[in-house]
């Protein structure tokens, strides 16, 4: 979402081709305060991990800062753009492959144990039966995520049928706090070209939408019968 538009508009400046375009909310509040979005695609390490996504110059031979802010205390401030110029407030910045590195931080972190406290808080405040937490650290399951019951007295119960839908910067608009732990991840945005995030390892959020986890399920029947189980009933009745 922090990918400038190269849509040119139409006469009333609307752009139908695209939904939810950042170009006039640049200088808005578009996430909670308390975090800062910042590009360094210049940047090659990060405690001691290799960041794939880093570059020096562009594939339109545009050499970027060495640090953009992109979103500075929740406020958009720039978005990453290409040579293709189509507002006045755009300028060439040198991200026509995409972000490279992205680095967010915030300045309501906090140790695990006291993020689940205040997990536990904030379900007895409301009255409610249990909070979720999501653990996604499953090695690429198709997006798959373990999802907890955190009940009022701290059991953890795994909640199987659920999952968190997917997510957008409206669920970033309100956030309770976020780990003082970073963490690195590598993600193929739009082309080859791979993205390198580093990133709180958790957030508390006050509202997160769910929807069921759908496995599908086969009967027997739906397989290819084995020859060998019909061999077994046949000398069974004689």
């Amino acid at each position: 979402g922090l990918i400038a538009s190269n849509t040119i508009q139409t006469p009333n400046e609307y752009r139908p081709e695209i939904s939810g375009v950042l170009d006039n909310k640049i200088g808005r509040t578009i996430i909670d305060p308390s975090l800062t979005v910042i590009a360094q695609p210049k940047l090659t390490h990060f405690q001691g991990q290799r960041l794939l996504g880093s570059f020096e110059v562009d594939s339109e031979g545009v050499m970027p800062s060495d640090e953009l802010v992109l979103v500075d205390k929740g406020v958009l401030k720039e978005l990453l753009n290409d040579r293709t110029i189509t507002d006045t407030s755009q300028r060439a910045n040198g991200h026509a492959d995409g972000p490279g590195v992205i680095k967010i931080t915030s300045h309501k972190t906090a140790e695990r144990g006291v993020m689940k406290k205040r997990l536990i808080d904030m379900v007895n405040a409301e009255g409610l039966d249990y909070g979720l937490l999501v653990d996604d650290d499953l090695g690429g399951r198709m997006g798959v995520a373990n999802v907890y019951k955190v009940y009022p007295n701290g059991k953890e119960e795994l909640f199987r049928f659920a999952r968190i839908s997917r997510l957008s910067i409206r669920s970033l608009r309100k956030i309770e706090m976020v780990s003082n732990a970073l963490s690195v991840h590598h993600l193929q945005s739009g082309g080859s070209q791979l993205c390198s995030f580093i990133v709180p390892e958790s957030l508390l959020l006050e509202d997160m939408d769910f929807e069921p986890l759908r496995i599908p399920f086969f009967k027997e029947e739906t397989y290819v019968e084995s020859p060998l189980k019909r061999s077994i009933q046949s000398r069974s009745r004689h």
